[in-house]
C-alpha cells in the first residue's frame, strides 16, 4: 500500500510517499481503507523529531482516520464489513489501509464527509473520555473551560451545551479582529454558546470571556492583565478568577503571542 513517512526529522518536506506492507488487523481491530486523515500536534512533533509513537506502533504518523471498515473482528459491536467509520488509531493514519481497535471507531455522522469526519475522533474521544466518563459532569453542572477556542475546547463547549450544561470558557487562545469605538464591547457566539468581551489594546484586539455567573454562587472573570513587547510580537497575559460569593476560589494565567497581522 501507498503511506507517508518521515524520512528525517525536519519540515513538511520531509513528509514522503513510500510503500509499506498493508497492517493486519489484530483480535478486536478491523482494517480500514482510509479516505482521509486527520492531523494533529502530535504528528507534527513527531515530524520534528520531539515525539517517540508508543512502543509496538507503526513509525508512521496519523492519530485519526475516515474511511471503510474491509476486514477484521466486528465482534458484537454493530458495525459490519462496508460500513463507513471514522477511528482513534495509535499512528498508521497516514497511509492507504489503517488498523484499528473497534471500540475505538465511530460512525461517520450525517451530513459530514469523510475529510470533515476524519477530524472527530481525536478530540471528541478525549472530551468524551475525561468530562463525562472519568469527571462524570452530571445534570445540573457547568463546564469551566480553559482554552475555549482550541480544538478540544471547542468540542468541549459544544458536548456540554448540546446535553445541556452551561458552559464558560477562560482564557481564549487566539485573538479576533473587530472593529468598534468602544474599549470593551460584549458578545455572544450562539454557534459555540460562549460569550466573550472584546478589548481593545492599541492596536492589538484581544478576545476573552466577561465575567460570567454560574450557579448561584461562581462567578468565572478573565481578563487582559499584561501586554508587552517581545522581538517583533506582542504577549499578552491573561488572568481567570473564579470567586464564589465574592472569594477567590481559583485564579491562574496563561500567555497569548500575537503575531503583527495575526491581531
Amino acid at each position: 500500500m501507498r503511506a507517508i513517512e518521515i524520512t528525517t526529522p525536519g519540515g513538511p518536506e520531509v513528509l514522503v510517499p513510500t510503500t509499506r506492507p498493508v497492517p493486519e488487523a489484530g483480535r478486536g481491530e478491523v482494517l480500514i481503507k482510509v479516505e482521509a486523515a486527520g492531523i494533529n500536534r502530535p504528528d507534527v512533533f513527531q515530524r520534528l523529531g520531539q515525539y517517540a509513537p508508543p512502543p509496538g506502533t507503526t513509525d508512521l504518523p496519523g492519530l485519526e482516520v475516515a474511511g471503510e471498515i474491509v476486514s477484521g473482528d466486528v465482534g458484537n459491536s454493530g458495525f459490519k464489513i462496508g460500513d463507513k467509520v471514522c477511528a482513534l488509531v495509535a499512528g498508521g493514519g497516514y497511509a492507504e489501509y489503517c488498523a484499528a481497535p473497534i471500540e475505538q471507531c465511530l460512525p461517520v455522522p450525517k451530513g459530514l464527509s469523510m475529510i470533515e469526519a476524519a477530524g472527530l475522533p481525536e478530540t471528541y474521544f478525549t472530551v468524551w473520555s475525561n468530562v463525562f466518563d472519568r469527571g462524570q459532569l452530571a445534570a445540573g453542572e457547568s463546564l469551566l473551560v480553559h482554552g475555549g477556542a482550541s480544538g478540544i475546547g471547542t468540542t468541549a463547549v459544544q458536548l456540554a451545551s448540546a446535553l445541556g450544561h452551561a458552559t464558560v470558557c477562560a482564557p481564549p487562545t487566539f485573538p479576533i479582529v473587530v472593529t468598534m469605538n468602544a474599549m470593551e464591547e460584549a458578545f455572544h457566539d450562539p454557534a459555540l454558546g460562549m460569550d466573550f468581551t472584546r478589548v481593545v489594546h492599541g492596536d492589538q484586539k484581544f478576545v476573552y470571556t466577561r465575567p460570567i455567573q454560574v450557579g448561584d454562587e461562581l462567578v468565572v472573570t478573565t481578563i487582559v492583565e499584561d501586554i508587552r513587547a517581545l522581538g517583533n510580537n506582542d504577549v499578552a497575559t491573561f488572568r481567570t478568577e473564579v470567586t464564589s460569593h465574592g472569594e477567590p476560589v481559583v485564579t491562574g494565567w496563561s500567555k497569548l503571542i500575537v503575531r503583527g497581522d495575526d491581531a
